[in-house]
């Protein structure tokens, strides 16, 4: 019995690992550490109109002063004015304006006042903030949904861990992971999850994934969300080593249109370290927001006393 538990203990790292049977599948094997360096804004910006890549013009121009100072970058939520220094995704051998492609205009099509679901005002306890207010998720409904320049290099990473019946993808520094069913039913309930209920399949060169049945908490600024959200995701290695994340966003109380977005991510040493991103609910933030908001309606209410 002992050598039969010592064999199968032996076993599980190149399972784990699994290159042969992924490769016998005739899989793409996307395995590993994997992050987004470039810092082409989410949104495109509004005077670019539907104007997708950049021109060999353009390129010698963004250069210049007036892209150090953030002339040529989109100002919407999530997004800064100036980058400090060139960097651009390129997919297809265009350097793109924005991560969108769809719409044309490269925007997000919020419904209107769907972006203005931030902390309940009453602020009667830790439910009324947001989930990212109270660190029971990621920075988006899933990694990199919203990267923003400034984000650091573990919040703009994934890792990437496949076997023959499940992936799952960790932001570095992050105690949140996503597991990717790849041969499984949903869930046979539908209560919400903090990252969602994920379907997996391969397709070709690509891993395909529909994600349903989020937590409406996690509904933020940049990406405003319901139950109603879904995301259908495409990871497809490129010939020079890079993959391709492609998204596409539906949410008909929020949008009103589903949006696409394209963004290359390069691969990373095994070996990288990133610095741990620690974020705990029993911080000194929380109970000062709920003091503050008591002292503001013990003004409030002794000013009514004297009217």
């Amino acid at each position: 019995m002992l050598r039969h538990i010592i064999s199968l203990v032996a076993a599980i790292p190149a399972v784990l690992a699994c290159p042969t049977i992924l490769l016998a599948q005739a899989v793409p094997d996307i395995e590993g550490l994997w992050t987004y360096r470039a810092d082409t804004p989410l949104q495109r910006a509004v005077h670019l109109g539907e104007q997708q890549a950049w021109t060999q013009a353009d390129l010698a121009g963004l250069e210049d002063a007036d892209w150090r100072s953030g002339a040529a970058v989109a100002t919407s939520p999530g997004e800064r004015h100036g980058f400090g220094s060139l960097s651009l995704a390129r997919v297809n051998g265009e350097y793109r304006t924005s991560l969108i492609i769809a719409p044309a205009n490269g925007r997000i099509p919020y419904l209107p006042d769907s972006q203005s679901r931030g902390r309940i005002g009453t602020a009667d306890g830790p439910e009324d903030f947001t989930a990212r207010q109270r660190c029971l998720s990621p920075l988006a409904q899933l990694p990199l949904l919203a990267p923003t320049p400034g984000q650091s290099m573990g919040q703009r990473s994934l890792r990437i861990v496949q076997t023959p019946d499940y992936l799952l993808i960790q932001q570095p520094g992050s105690n949140h992971a996503r597991i990717i069913k790849l041969k499984g039913q949903p869930l046979p309930y539908s209560g919400g999850q903090w990252l969602g209920d994920s379907q997996g399949l391969f397709d070709a060169e690509s891993l395909v994934v529909n994600t349903s049945d989020f937590r409406p908490e996690q509904s933020n600024a940049v990406i405003p969300s319901s139950r109603a959200l879904q995301v259908y995701e495409r990871f497809t290695p490129l010939a020079d080593g890079r993959l391709l994340y492609t998204y596409t966003v539906f949410d008909p109380r929020r949008f009103a249109e589903p949006f696409t977005v394209e963004m290359p991510l390069s691969r990373l040493p095994d070996n990288t370290r990133f610095s741990a991103e620690h974020c705990h609910e029993s911080n000194l933030s929380l109970p000062a927001s709920l003091i503050r908001q008591r002292q503001h309606e013990a003004v409030k209410n002794r000013s009514a006393g004297t009217n």
